[in-house]
């Protein structure tokens, strides 16, 4: 399998912008903008779907998106029962019990044994370059209640399935198949085709997949939210009001005197993400999925200082990197490298996260799983031969799942990293 080219994450493809960061004076047209987030990341409202009266549920749209059964009858049981969905659900069941048998399960275990006894796991886990693979996330950190995921794939939006005819429907259901079938089979999405499926699809963003992943864990979602960062909330959290909980269902008025369209040119934009908000059957407390789509090359931090502070103010404990396209062995990205040496206590890389180089002192105390040999082609200037050296002189232990891009010709590798002073 080739990979079509570096992430575009990548500094090349997507310099950064200087976008205004909010502040005090800003309070009024900060919240005007929020409800224009809104009405980006609502279900569908009255104007949409001018027979419906609410809009369907966050937790059904979920469970539809990830070919789930859904019980119910009225609009719910309608819905469920378009044949663009009862296609989509027998798609999905098939890719994904495939994934649960040879990947899933395997993953589990190793989280269970591996990862589950060190405390920094149960989080908050910061996983940068992420993308919207909430898979490997919730597998490997099973307790963990909180995760902060960064990407440049846009939020999105999620259009009320209802209106949708049969071939925008199903079209749409095929394009996030393709998107999420990607990383069941390989472990990570190809991003290259996944940008342009993001770009075509009405189900726009990460949210949709987000959502998918989350129910077809078991999750039920009880909401799904903009929040803006540096709006002077509790880690940046700024809620959206006018909602109906659990529906998404935006506000009628922006509040400030202005229309939304008023409020989307008068407003600077503010560097914004979407929450998404689950519990198991049983839990009252909530987990969370906050997902902010940003560069964080240090050009991009630079022009977004507000991220480094919400990334500080939720004080992660753990860090993942997965098929990070080995930017953090780039001096341009030293200062998110800094960050996760800084912050957290525990790192789960392959060997596109963080150099060895950075680990090799007292501070850190390793341990190996599979092999090192090299990176994939497409990468081979960034060969460690530290790390190799180190693999070969110590006892790896097994890795029974592919984790990154090294998953067929025998280098599939993890290293976790647990700090010492922690």
């Amino acid at each position: 399998m080739r990979v079509r080219g570096p992430d575009p994450h990548r500094a090349r493809t997507a310099p950064a912008r200087a976008y205004p960061t909010p502040s005090c004076g800003m309070a009024a047209r900060v919240r005007a903008w929020l409800v224009v987030a809104s009405l980006c990341f609502a279900g569908p409202t009255l104007a949409q779907s001018p027979t419906a009266t609410t809009p369907i549920d966050w937790n059904t749209t979920a469970r539809l998106l990830a070919g789930m059964k859904v019980d119910g009858d009225g609009r719910t049981g309608a819905l469920a029962a378009r044949a663009s969905l009862r296609e989509h659900q027998g798609a999905m069941n098939e890719v994904w019990q495939a994934f649960a048998n040879r990947r899933l399960a395997p993953m589990r275990r190793f989280a269970q044994t591996e990862l589950s006894p060190l405390p920094a796991a149960k989080g908050p886990v910061y996983y940068p370059f992420s993308g919207p693979d909430a898979l490997h996330a919730l597998a490997l950190f099973p307790d963990a209640r909180e995760f902060l995921l960064t990407g440049l794939e846009p939020s999105g939006r999620l259009p009320d399935l209802e209106p949708m005819d049969e071939p925008t429907l199903r079209a749409s259901l095929a394009l996030l198949r393709r998107s999420i079938s990607s990383v069941l089979s390989w472990s990570f999405f190809r991003t290259n085709d996944m940008k342009v499926d993001l770009r075509r699809n009405r189900l726009e963003g990460v949210a949709p997949i987000l959502l998918a992943f989350t129910a077809r864990y078991g999750f039920e979602v009880t909401a799904l939210e903009p929040f803006v960062l540096g709006s002077g909330s509790p880690v940046g959290a700024a809620p959206v009001t006018g909602q109906a909980a659990g529906t998404g269902m935006a506000a009628s008025s922006t509040g400030s005197g202005m229309t939304p369209t008023e409020a989307a040119h008068a407003v600077p934009s503010p560097l914004a993400g979407l929450r998404l908000r689950f519990r198991l059957p049983g839990e009252t407390a909530e987990r969370s999925i906050a997902y902010v789509p940003t560069d964080l090359s240090n050009a991009g931090l630079d022009a977004r200082p507000e991220y480094i502070q919400w990334v500080k103010a939720a004080r992660p404990a753990a860090t993942m990197l997965k098929s990070a396209s080995y930017l953090l062995h780039r001096g341009s990205f030293s200062r998110v490298r800094g960050l996760i040496l800084e912050q957290t206590a525990l790192v789960v890389q392959d060997d596109s996260g963080i150099p060895w180089q950075h680990f090799a002192t007292d501070r850190w105390t390793p341990h190996l799983y599979g092999h090192y040999t090299h990176p994939i082609k497409l990468f081979a200037n960034r060969a460690q031969a530290d790390l190799r050296s180190a693999y070969a002189k110590a006892s790896p232990s097994p890795l029974p799942f592919a984790y990154g891009y090294n998953f067929q010709d025998g280098g599939n590798n993890l290293q976790r990293f647990t700090r010492q002073d922690r």
